[in-house]
């Protein structure tokens, strides 16, 4: 949470998916539900948030229902460990990775899950952020007359146009 600040939000605000990455452990999801809740605080569309889970072992792991339990949200995909992938990048072969791996192949349905989800590849200009919801208020400098008019920025070497203000609601 402490990552969250007004410029890395501004970031955030034009993001139109938030792949959230996280391991099938009970800490790891308790800091997963957190970030989700975060991402909510924020107004992030829930259907913007995906959680990918990541190193799952099976035996060891924590499944899809009980990190859905402690996330309130279901996982998106689950990436398999998978030490045939940890020789092939030891050896230098990471071309054969996505071909010849059980996390390559889940790579790859991830891939084609994200590409057939439009609701993730939403427009974004500079009036409509994509992640956030947004509710515009005119502030008086944007409702005047001279708003349409350019203006000597603050630093005194650019112009600029005095446009409304985001509030998230």
């Amino acid at each position: 949470g402490s990552w969250f600040d007004k410029y890395n939000t501004a970031a955030w605000d034009y993001a139109n998916l938030v792949l959230l990455l996280t391991r099938p452990e009970v800490v790891a999801s308790n800091q997963t539900r957190d970030w989700i809740k975060q991402l909510t605080e924020l107004k992030f569309r829930p259907q913007l948030v995906k959680l990918i889970v990541n190193f799952v072992t099976g035996k060891d792991s924590l499944d899809a229902k009980k990190i859905a339990q402690v996330t309130a949200q279901h996982p998106f995909s689950l990436l398999p460990a998978d030490l045939q992938l940890i020789n092939l990048l030891n050896y230098g072969e990471q071309e054969q990775i996505l071909s010849k791996t059980n996390f390559g192949r889940a790579v790859r349905e991830l891939a084609v899950k994200l590409l057939r989800a439009p609701e993730h590849f939403l427009p974004c200009d500079d009036h409509q952020p994509a992640g956030r919801k947004e509710t515009v208020i005119e502030t008086a400098a944007a409702a005047s007359p001279v708003a349409d008019k350019t203006t000597p920025s603050p630093a005194g070497n650019e112009a600029f146009t005095a446009r409304p203000v985001p509030q998230y609601t």
